[in-house]
């Protein structure tokens, strides 16, 4: 910091030093902390702009208030899932904890009976209606034993999760399950469901961006 003003290139010019070095990863912690501090001047300046603002048109109000609010989200976004583009591999944490999470919640949707099988042929069966009459409440279940279960599609929660969070990757599951809207926490899982493909998206666009260097706003060399 110099006279109240942020200067990133002592934090650039350190971070050579230590790639010189042969340290990386004190290059890339010098770095995200470098990034971390210019993500807070673009705030503050984003800041100043939403005050100047204030005293024009709403327009502009909004047009202020909404680019801070992205550029923070997009700040808080890209420290904790990439590094600001310098840990990448932040990305396959995420990944994995998320896909562990989504696994745990789509396990306790099939235990609830709220994961149906996703087949008009099959939900108009009579094996289908038969188990919708048991008096457990989970026709899955029911269904499972009956004849027209036995060439089905398993439900296996972790495949799911995968098949679900993963953008181009399809390994049956999802084609075959779906959660059902008649039942209170069948809702809760598909707006879950959908959100989290949204993740999926976003936490793996960020990663490839960071392998790529694409979203890293300068290194050191």
């Amino acid at each position: 910091v110099f006279e109240g003003n942020f200067s990133p290139q002592p934090y650039t010019q350190l971070a050579k030093v230590f790639r010189a070095a042969g340290d990386l990863g004190e290059a890339r912690k010098v770095l995200m902390e470098r990034d971390r501090l210019l993500g807070i001047e673009a705030r503050k300046a984003n800041l100043n702009a939403l005050t100047a603002a204030r005293a024009g048109a709403p327009w502009d109000v909004g047009q202020a208030w909404l680019k801070l609010h992205l550029a923070q989200g997009w700040d808080w976004l890209t420290r904790q899932v990439i590094g600001y583009g310098h840990a990448p591999q932040r990305a396959l944490w995420v990944a994995l904890g998320l896909i562990g999470a989504g696994a745990v919640l789509f396990f306790l949707a099939w235990q609830a009976g709220v994961m149906v099988p996703n087949s008009a042929v099959i939900l108009t069966s009579d094996d289908w209606l038969k188990a919708m009459a048991d008096p457990a409440l989970r026709p899955p279940h029911a269904w499972m034993g009956l004849p027209s279960a036995t060439h089905y599609e398993t439900f296996y929660s972790l495949p799911y999760a995968l098949d679900v969070f993963l953008p181009l990757v399809s390994i049956g599951q999802e084609n075959a399950w779906a959660a059902t809207t008649d039942i209170g926490f069948g809702k809760v899982i598909r707006w879950f469901t959908f959100a989290y493909q949204i993740a999926g998206w976003v936490v793996t666009s960020l990663g490839i961006a960071a392998i790529t260097g694409f979203v890293q706003p300068g290194s050191p060399d």
